[in-house]
């Protein structure tokens, strides 16, 4: 019985000795054959020469067979940890990053014509288009610097009206005109400036006022828009009505004169608020001609 368990161990043994030389062998070989020479380019030789080496290396690292007797439970099923090659054509292509290009999202930023462009677009009429363009064209940093620069008009009319209250006899209307006209003008200057920073605000969600506090904002605007318009006709019939004075009291008339600088300031500043109406309506113009633009473009594609 002795005779027959030793027999056993012996082929046991002979069999492993013969796998463990044939592993070696087929890692002979397959080294052999990737350093015969092979026309590859060198980033392909060198993964080849790696994943070959790394082969080799698992193949080699069987466990040798002991002189000792194998048995069933001395077997461990539990995986072997990798040996890691340190070859120096060895490319490690594992736990890497790959590091593309950067490419950044960028923010769609319209231009003022392409805003005017889809407002005419989206109106569905021409009082609707401009009202849209006006609001569009009115939150731009240029309007913004001619409104703060505007805002020394009105300031200039309530100083001069103050200062020279009682210096035009002849039309005593004048200088009240440049006190209330000054006053409610500082008012709209800064009523406009004041919807510029709330439609920024609006555009990113900080401010969501109530549409009853909208519809009294609306009245006032539109009430004072009236009260300015009125004003300002009656400015044109007090200065018209005594063109053009004497700038010094006379001596048989005393109260047939006013001050030059009321005069003069008074006209000026009539000139030059018909040239921003002008301004305007020439604005209007171009605005209604890109939407009749716009809409014979849409009826073509229509088409």
């Amino acid at each position: 019985m002795s005779m027959l368990t030793r027999k056993t161990t012996l082929s046991r043994k002979a069999r492993a000795a013969r796998s463990s030389a044939k592993s070696r062998q087929t890692a002979a070989a397959a080294l052999t054959k990737v350093t015969s020479p092979v026309h590859f380019d060198d980033g392909a030789a060198a993964t080849v020469i790696s994943a070959v080496h790394i082969e080799a290396s698992v193949l080699t690292s069987a466990p040798q067979v002991k002189d000792d007797t194998v048995s069933k439970s001395s077997v461990s099923l539990e995986p072997k940890p990798a040996i890691k090659n340190t070859s120096p054509l060895e490319k490690q292509f594992y736990d890497s990053t790959v590091i593309w290009p950067g490419v950044e999202e960028c923010e769609q930023h319209y231009s003022l014509m392409n805003s005017v462009c889809e407002a005419g677009v989206e109106s569905s009429g021409i009082c609707e288009f401009l009202y849209r363009a006006l609001t569009i064209i009115s939150t731009t940093w240029p309007v913004t610097v001619l409104l703060i620069v505007l805002l020394a008009l009105p300031l200039v009319m309530t100083a001069i009206g103050v200062n020279y209250l009682r210096d035009c006899p002849k039309e005593p209307k004048l200088p009240i005109y440049q006190v209330v006209g000054g006053v409610f003008g500082i008012i709209k200057v800064l009523f406009l400036l004041w919807k510029q920073v709330k439609k920024h605000k609006d555009d990113v969600g900080e401010i969501h006022d109530e549409d009853d506090l909208s519809t009294m904002i609306r009245m006032t605007n539109v009430a004072l828009n009236i009260f300015l318009t009125i004003w300002f006709a009656f400015g044109h019939y007090w200065l018209f009505s005594i063109w053009k004075p004497q700038f010094q009291a006379p001596l048989h008339e005393p109260r047939n004169w006013c001050d030059q600088t009321v005069f003069l300031f008074t006209f000026w500043q009539i000139v030059i608020c018909h040239a921003m109406i002008a301004c305007l309506l020439v604005l209007v113009i171009i605005l209604f001609y890109c939407y009749c633009c716009v809409k014979c473009v849409l009826d073509e594609n229509k088409s």
